[in-house]
């Protein structure tokens, strides 16, 4: 199954060289498996445009103090293996990660 798994964290802060290396050894980790599908570091919030009503503004959706910051998309049998990547993302000790199961498609 097909979980999408949303990292969000405080922009201000940044990774520092051993995140940086554990979020590479994960993602060579899940390649090494075959559940990696894709996984992206976006651009800061600020340059963000959100279509609301028709209307698009400036900045993401909602003022939070959490910021969508990049995903992981991956192939595992369960949500409890899903749930384990997540707590495997540097991140995770210190911001939020929403896994959320892809719906199927006929």
């Amino acid at each position: 199954m097909k979980y999408l798994l949303l990292i969000h964290l405080d922009e201000a802060t940044q990774p520092g060289p051993d995140d940086l290396k554990q979020y590479v050894a994960l993602a060579d980790d899940l390649k090494a498996k075959g559940q990696w599908i894709a996984g992206v570091r976006l651009e800061p919030s600020s340059t963000a445009k959100t279509l609301r009503k028709g209307e698009i503004t400036d900045g993401p959706f909602a003022e939070a103090r959490e910021q969508l910051g990049g995903f992981y998309l991956v192939d595992v049998p369960t949500l409890a293996e899903a749930q384990a990547v997540a707590a495997r993302i540097p991140v995770a000790r210190r911001g939020t990660i929403e896994v959320r199961p892809l719906m199927a498609t006929p």
